[in-house]
């Protein structure tokens, strides 16, 4: 029986230093909340496991309260360290970006193609290629400045509200476009609503039909409204 004990005394003796380190190891790490001014909780996180990947091991949680931000983060004091440098770095002012929208009419009828600029030019030779419509006029053109409640009215006739947000990484997040009908002395009617994200120089295409597809119509009368949005670079 003796030596079974003895046994047991040496293996308590080499197991006692790992958990010793262990928790060592454990009572080092702090925790630390990070106030974030431009950058989303969830896109911090993303942002320091990409630029260092040590941050993989540290417990982050992001946070909101109200309209502020945070991410608490349990890790080493280097750990913390290096976190901090990384988020001042990140958790910038994002660039100004402009929007720019187009309104065309698409149409049963042939006729001269719209000239437009840059990315909107490509996107409707996209579009011809998808859609049956055979002919498509420019209508009306508005420039937006991307920020978190702007409007802007196309010809007295049409109106674009919209939530823009950009990031730091050069993408504009839109989670509220809405383009109504604004008629003379009546309510306006909303026409098209959704969210979409885009980058600088990217182009977005929207549409909404305005009769059925199978309902007979005047050549010149337009089928269908196609929203060009584009990031301006």
């Amino acid at each position: 029986m003796r030596p079974m004990v003895a046994t047991a005394i040496v293996l308590v003796c080499a197991l006692a230093p790992g958990g010793l380190r262990a928790r060592a190891e454990e009572s080092d790490k702090v925790t630390r909340v990070y106030p974030l001014h431009y950058l989303d909780p969830f896109r911090a996180q993303l942002e320091l496991e990409v630029a260092y990947p040590a941050a993989a091991g540290a417990e982050m949680k992001p946070e909101r309260t109200g309209d502020a931000s945070y991410l608490r983060v349990l890790a080493s004091p280097a750990d913390q360290d290096a976190i901090a440098r990384i988020l001042a770095e990140k958790d910038t002012a994002p660039l100004p970006v402009t929007l720019q929208v187009i309104l065309l009419e698409a149409m049963d009828a042939p006729g001269p193609a719209p000239e437009l600029p840059g990315g909107a030019q490509s996107a409707l030779a996209e579009v011809k290629a998808l859609f049956p419509f055979k002919g498509y006029r420019q209508r009306h053109t508005a420039v937006i400045p991307a920020s978190r409640s702007a409007m802007a009215s196309l010809g007295g006739e049409f109106g674009v509200h919209l939530d823009a947000r950009p990031q730091s990484t050069g993408t504009v997040e839109v989670p509220g476009f809405e383009l109504v009908r604004t008629p003379p002395e009546h309510a306006p009617t909303q026409l098209l609503a959704t969210s979409f994200s885009i980058k600088r120089g990217e182009t977005v295409v929207l549409g909404t039909s305005l009769v059925p597809a199978t309902a007979k119509v005047d050549p010149d009368t337009p089928r269908a409204l196609v929203v060009l949005v584009t990031a301006l670079p």
